[in-house]
């Protein structure tokens, strides 16, 4: 049975409904909608403002607030995760276990981290800036921005445990040793490619250069100057244990570059360092370097004939051969096991020469140091010399050949040490000034007491007999 009433029903009491409950339309509605009132009745809807999922939220009347338990209550959240209902995507914090509010921001893709995109204003496009969490982490990390603005030229540092503030660009970091002291921790490498690193002083004078050339170090040099304009600047070699030290200072006033070469090696007790005047420098007995000691000088006039072959034969110059007139017949050289070839090489090159031309050209070193010889040579105006070349050889006398020189016995063919070559270049034509200069610059030291003579070979053949004028002088430096 139904009742009817039209009119409003007041229940000031409790009402117990068995049945079904329907609304304006009649509808009973489904399980767990709620009845709403509407302008004119009611009506069976869903829960409408608790879940999210089933409708969008509207907030146009007033601001809403989603408060969270508070500090030290038990934990609560706001989670928004991805479909799976298992990977957080935003994370609203504030639980006993948390200090200050978090807020946590991941991506659903699990080979990138996390990301907040910061957009331009929707009128400029949609280009954004990112901060992006790295790849993988072996903790958590926390970074507190510093508290207020910094002034002009300042860098954001972060201390070992994430407290960040602004400083001085380069100040802490290693960059700038005018703001902070340096120190390594291991080895370093500074590379300057094709620059150079200058050390200036207050007034921006250069006190040193370290210059690189092309893109590596080798053939670098270290200048040092002083801001002063009266005085050159010293270099100084500090004691480990004081404050002395040793010094190395240039002249003030200089007329041009000089640069000195050191010796490869160690020098002998007594010995001084020398100059060839070109600034290579060496080690040499004392009172004998640049001083030259003589060992001997001549001149004459030689003849090459028909008969020479200057792969076999040669002129002495010395002794009563090789200071005037002379015509080779006979081999210098016993035998042609080993050929003279242009200069060959001093110090490494041995000759097997017969005794005779040695003992007749001898000489002794006065000073130890290295063999030099000189001079000029003059030749005829005959076109079967031009551009031709005649090669002056110095030989040491080995030891056996001077002990039998000096007890008058025979001495068979024996090797000669090459300690000294030059070579003079006969004029390429009918030449106003025919005399042409030579000397040697590749000798090799021979110590005091030391005998050696000078030979002459011609390295061309003749038509008929050739004279040649030669003046000379040998001397160790």
């Amino acid at each position: 049975m139904a009742i009817e009433f039209l009119d409003d029903v007041k229940v000031e009491a409790g009402l117990e409904v068995t049945g079904t409950l329907k609304d304006s339309n009649g509808a009973v509605g489904t399980s767990g909608q709620v009845l709403s009132s509407t302008v004119s009745g009611t009506d069976w809807v869903d829960a409408g403002g608790v879940n999210i999922g089933d409708d969008n939220l509207v907030i146009s009347d007033t601001t809403r607030t989603l408060t969270l338990n508070a500090a030290g209550a038990a934990a609560s959240n706001f989670t928004i995760k991805k479909t799976n209902g298992t990977d957080t995507i935003i994370q609203f914090s504030d639980g006993a276990t948390l200090i200050n509010d978090t807020f946590i921001l991941t991506n659903n893709n699990i080979n990138v981290g996390g990301a907040i995109t910061l957009r331009e204003a929707g009128t400029n496009g949609q280009h954004h800036i990112s901060l992006n969490a790295p790849y993988s982490l072996a903790a958590n990390n926390a970074y507190i921005l510093p508290n207020a603005f910094p002034t002009s030229d300042k860098v954001l540092q972060s201390s070992s445990t994430g407290a960040m503030s602004w400083v001085a660009a380069g100040s802490g970091g290693g960059t700038n040793i005018a703001n902070t002291n340096l120190t390594a921790d291991a080895s370093r490498t500074l590379t300057l490619g094709g620059y150079s690193l200058s050390f200036l002083d207050s007034s921006a004078d250069v006190i040193a250069t370290i210059q690189a050339t092309g893109n590596q170090f080798y053939g670098g040099t270290f200048s040092l100057r002083t801001h002063s304009t009266t005085t050159a600047p010293t270099l100084r070699l500090s004691s480990g244990t004081s404050n002395n030290y040793t010094g190395i200072r240039s002249p003030d006033t200089l007329s041009g570059s000089t640069v000195y070469t050191l010796p490869t090696a160690d020098g002998t007790s007594g010995q001084t360092l020398t100059t060839d005047g070109a600034g290579a420098m060496s080690w040499a007995t004392a009172g004998a370097g640049s001083a030259r000691s003589l060992i001997t000088a001549g001149g004459g006039r030689i003849l090459i004939g028909t008969s020479s072959d200057s792969g076999l034969r040669g002129l002495v110059l010395g002794g009563s051969i090789g200071f005037n007139y002379y015509n080779w017949t006979t081999q210098m050289r016993y035998s042609n096991i080993v050929n003279l070839s242009g200069l060959s090489t001093p110090g490494t090159t041995i000759e097997n020469i017969s005794p005779y031309y040695a003992n007749q050209g001898a000489f002794q070193a006065l000073a130890s140091g290295d063999v030099v010889i000189q001079g000029t040579i003059e030749g005829p105006n005959s076109t079967d010399i031009y551009s031709q070349f005649l090669y002056i050889y110095v030989f040491k006398v080995p030891a056996a050949i001077v002990t039998a020189m000096g007890n008058g016995n025979a001495q068979n063919n024996t090797n000669y040490s090459l300690v000294a070559s030059a070579q003079c270049r006969m004029p390429a034509s009918s030449a106003t000034t025919r005399p042409q200069s030579f000397i040697s610059s590749n000798g090799v030291s021979v110590s005091q007491g030391d005998w050696i003579f000078a030979a002459v070979t011609f390295d061309a053949a003749v038509t008929s007999n050739r004279y040649f004028n030669i003046n000379f002088q040998m001397y160790t430096s």
